[in-house]
């Protein structure tokens, strides 16, 4: 199943065993090496972020995710990788897009994950600047970022994909 971040945050973790709630998403974990969403961060007003891995969410619906109980919810410093990815303080959604070369493309708004390999496939480009409304905006494959780091997603030259943008003005998912 594919699925939009934008979607799963607020989105409400309840348990197989009774249904109750376990928390709400307040953000995504993904390690920038590699494009992996790592884990789900969960609201928090008083406490210290909770976290629960991808390996534990047993299923995504429309209204909800699926977990196990609250034994699946840890704490950031229980699971060292995800404390390292934190700590690089890198976004995804909000970064820079350009191009190895430094064409400024835009900003990512957006990502879609593939639920059952936890990798996000795509990313929604919004066109920025003086020419921003003037420009298409763009899809871009995972397969074609080179890397990603603080000041920026850098896609390869040729992996670039506008959208198509049907009269109505909605957009159209890029061939």
């Amino acid at each position: 199943m594919l699925i939009k971040a934008s979607s799963l945050i607020g989105k409400q973790i309840r348990s197989t065993q009774d249904a109750s709630f376990l928390g709400k998403v307040a953000d995504l974990i993904i390690d920038p090496a590699n494009g992996k969403l790592m884990a789900l961060k969960l609201q928090s007003k008083i406490f210290k972020p909770k976290i629960i891995c991808t390996i534990d969410i047993q299923g995504y619906t429309p209204l909800f995710l699926i977990a196990k109980d609250d034994s699946v919810i840890v704490s950031v410093d229980e699971v060292v990788r995800v404390k390292d990815v934190l700590s690089q303080k890198i976004m995804i959604i909000g970064n820079k897009v350009k191009t190895e070369t430094g064409k400024k493309l835009g900003i990512c708004e957006d990502i879609l994950i593939d639920t059952t390999t936890s990798m996000v496939v795509k990313f929604y480009v919004k066109t920025s600047g003086i020419m921003g409304p003037l420009q298409p905006d763009r899809i871009i494959p995972s397969s074609s970022v080179v890397r990603i780091d603080r000041e920026a997603i850098v896609v390869k030259e040729n992996g670039v994909k506008e959208k198509k943008v049907a009269v109505a003005g909605v957009a159209e998912p890029a061939e």
